[in-house]
């Protein structure tokens, strides 16, 4: 029962430490409103950062802030565990660069083979493919 206990202890340990993560200062899954699966955000925070980035001169000290769901909740579909399956919405996903808060707005769509992302300024980019688009 002993062993059981602590084997159960050690588990629990483990596994919560594996189930969060860092990108570029950023904890996975994101805090706030979004929609988007963990195992996409550091996709999308990557470009996010990109943009933030050239919209401030070049700036390299970018640090995540927050997302916002800003389309109607009926806009995502979700199955019982609660993951998102279909849907078309937007957020905006907020970073401090350089002391200047900017902020992203991110167009999804989650189809039953994947899920795209544009942002308002017309870059796409391909999660399946982990590329932008033009």
């Amino acid at each position: 029962m002993k062993k059981n206990i602590i084997l159960l202890f050690v588990v629990l340990l483990f596994g919560s430490v594996c189930v969060s993560m860092e990108y570029f200062g950023a904890s996975i899954p994101l805090s706030g409103e979004t929609a988007v699966d963990a195992k996409w955000q550091p996709e999308i925070l990557s470009v996010v950062y990109s943009r933030a980035a050239r919209a401030t001169d070049n700036c390299n000290k970018i640090l995540f802030k927050d997302t916002k769901f800003l389309s109607h909740k009926g806009a995502v579909v979700r199955n019982s565990d609660g993951e998102v399956i279909s849907g078309v919405w937007q957020e905006e996903w907020i970073v401090n660069a350089c002391g200047q808060e900017v902020s992203v707005s991110v167009k999804l769509d989650q189809r039953q083979f994947g899920t795209s992302f544009k942002k308002s300024n017309l870059l796409r980019y391909d999660i399946g493919k982990g590329k932008i688009i033009d």
